[in-house]
């Protein structure tokens, strides 16, 4: 075999290879939005419940402290888990886009802040709820303590 023979298998392969890493690209976004749509769900879930619990009076006022304290965890523990899949997936995005730029002319090197801007107003977002349900916590609202 030539090299000249060798030549387009390896384009092929090349060409292969940077279409994988564009669809695990895509992947790691896709599970961004996940990570989000997520929190997005489980916290609305967890406000309604907060509110039905309290405004349907199916709690005594005796346990209050202990459902504000359950539910401030519940939700701190859900920032965190979301935390860690927005910036593990943003670090996992960072070095694909690092690996395309090493192999392959012509691609850009990945920006790391301009390329995490939208990562970084999903964390903002995130930690804004978080820091306003443990501010507003309906149990602590609503009910008397």
């Amino acid at each position: 075999m030539t090299e000249t023979d060798a030549s387009p298998l390896a384009e092929d392969f090349k060409l292969e290879h940077f279409k994988s890493l564009f669809e695990l690209a895509r992947h790691y976004n896709d599970k961004l939005t996940e990570a989000f749509t997520f929190f997005i769900q489980t916290i609305t879930v967890i406000i309604g419940g907060c509110f039905y619990l309290v405004l349907e009076k199916k709690i005594d006022t005796a346990h209050t402290r202990e459902f504000i304290l359950l539910s401030d965890a519940i939700v701190t523990l859900l920032t965190i888990i979301t935390l860690c899949r927005i910036f593990g997936n943003l670090t996992a995005w960072y070095n694909i886009r690092k690996q395309q730029f090493e192999n392959y002319h012509g691609v850009r090197p990945p920006r790391p802040f301009r390329s995490s801007v939208m990562e970084c107003f999903m964390a903002a977002g995130v930690v804004a709820a978080w820091g306003v349900f443990l501010y507003a916590n309906p149990f602590a609202i609503l009910s008397p303590i």
